[in-house]
């Protein structure tokens, strides 16, 4: 159950308001539980138990200020909000006696505080520049305890703390634009983004990041975008956490905490000819990880995209998308902190799109559309440690057919009828004709084949006043 109020007010050169929300999310089940599959190996487990989404609570409250004046406008946005569950807690295990656990209901509560502010100021016709700031704060005020941990649903082997993980994120943007005729314009923006973790490998990631856009309309229906990006992200000391302290793992690097350089190139054009409007971009890009003794090492990516639309008639609108991108990654790896192996990840995928939109039927009172989405995608990967092995291969290839009717029944009501059909395929040599039964005394959830054909089929009933 979810309940939104908003108020608002509007005065000389001043916007402003107040949002909230609260919602409540019930659950009629608190477990799932099942049959070993297997003729128990250890400690008996015949049984198995896990728990499902619990009951839940939400609240969020904002406030929104806006104030525009002549050449300047300025925006200020805060919001708090709390999420919380009491539900109890079910016992360690099933399978003979459970170790006591420390509390019967774990009070989860994550508190999150955002803050937005915001200023534009247009000096001149010719420039423009902008200041954003944004704050937002996750704070897991849950409570820590030493929670018994099992193996095999069966043997116990000790405690284990949850961690209150949290993150603060810090981001300030200075921006201008600089337009030199009527055919060319500059956009250059920087921005400083600061992350703080508690319970990760690093503490503190800084991100410095400068992006230049250059504008040209080279004739009347041709126009051109040039688009530069330099990205630098560094960090306090990188520590192994608790889960990482190992002697092969103390000189990993997680991807997304470690040192790197990103750069990127993109050029966009906007061209029509009659009625045909076309849309061309190709991009490509590198990212290093030059302090990054084991993990992701490098990553390159290159790719493009065609898009154009074109009126059959006054009413019918035809679409079209199609695109395709390449990565290549390198990574390095550690067996016992001595020997090393490397693996490249070779990745395509390709996405086309085709749409139909008939509007203004039945004197204007109904809307038509069809659209087919394809994509397709495919990975080789190659590990070697002296000795070369490339893994099977992986593809998958996803056809959808969307349709939709809208129809007018007067000026305050409207329905809507839509039926969509999706068909997925995908080959993974890792799950390959593995049953969920294939590794002895483990159950998989279920087949782990994605492979599906589904219908949707909608109704739905508008009316505004």
């Amino acid at each position: 159950d979810t309940i939104d109020a908003r108020v608002f007010w509007h005065g000389n050169n001043l916007l402003a308001g107040l949002t909230g929300q609260a919602s409540k999310y019930y659950n009629d089940y608190s477990k799932l539980t099942f049959e070993n599959a297997f003729t128990p190996t250890f400690g008996a487990a015949y049984d198995g138990q896990m728990s499902v989404a619990p009951d839940n609570q939400a609240l969020s409250i904002g406030g929104d200020v806006q104030y525009f004046r002549g050449r300047q406008q300025a925006l200020a946005h805060l919001r708090y909000s709390r999420m919380s569950q009491d539900d109890a807690l079910l016992p360690a295990t099933i399978n003979g006696p459970s170790p006591v656990l420390p509390v019967s209901a774990i009070d989860t509560q994550v508190d999150v505080t955002e803050m937005i502010l915001r200023y534009n100021l247009r000096p001149t016709s010719e420039l423009g520049v902008k200041v954003n700031y944004s704050y937002r704060d996750h704070d897991n005020q849950t409570p820590q305890y030493l929670f018994p941990q099992i193996l095999t649903d069966s043997i116990f082997i000790g405690d284990a703390e949850n961690l209150p993980y949290d993150r603060t994120r810090k981001l300030l943007t200075l921006g201008a634009d600089y337009r030199f005729s009527r055919t060319w314009a500059l956009d250059a923006n920087y921005s400083y983004l600061d992350n703080a973790y508690d319970f990760l490998s690093r503490a503190n990631v800084y991100e410095n990041q400068v992006v230049a856009s250059l504008r040209a309309q080279l004739l009347e229906n041709l126009q051109l975008r040039l688009i530069g990006q330099a990205n630098s992200r560094t960090g306090s000391n990188y520590l192994a956490s608790d889960y990482t302290d190992q002697a092969n793992q103390a000189a990993m690097r997680q991807y997304f905490l470690a040192n790197r350089d990103k750069r990127e190139i993109k050029l966009m054009t906007e061209s029509s000819v009659d009625a045909l409007a076309l849309q061309f971009n190709v991009h490509t890009g590198v990212l290093d990880y030059p302090d990054s003794p084991l993990g992701l090492t490098q990553e390159r990516y290159t790719g493009f995209g065609l898009n154009g639309s074109y009126p059959l008639t006054e009413a019918l609108f035809v679409n079209a998308f199609f695109g395709k991108d390449w990565r290549d990654s390198n990574q390095v790896g550690s067996n016992a902190g001595v020997d090393l192996w490397y693996a490249q990840n070779r990745d395509k995928s390709t996405f086309a799109t085709l749409g139909l939109k008939w509007a203004g039927l039945l004197e204007s009172r109904l809307d038509l559309g069809l659209d087919y989405l394809y994509s397709d995608g495919s990975s080789d990967t190659d590990v070697s440690q002296g000795i070369s092995n490339f893994y099977g291969p992986y593809s998958a290839t996803r056809n959808t057919v969307k349709s939709y009717a809208d129809y007018q029944l007067n000026d305050d009501m409207s329905v809507r009828l839509e039926w969509i059909f999706e068909d997925y395929r995908d080959l993974d040599w890792a799950n390959d004709d593995l049953a969920p039964d294939a590794i002895p005394n483990l159950i998989l959830l279920g087949g782990l084949g994605q492979d599906y054909s589904a219908h949707y089929v909608g109704l739905s009933f508008n009316y505004q006043w």
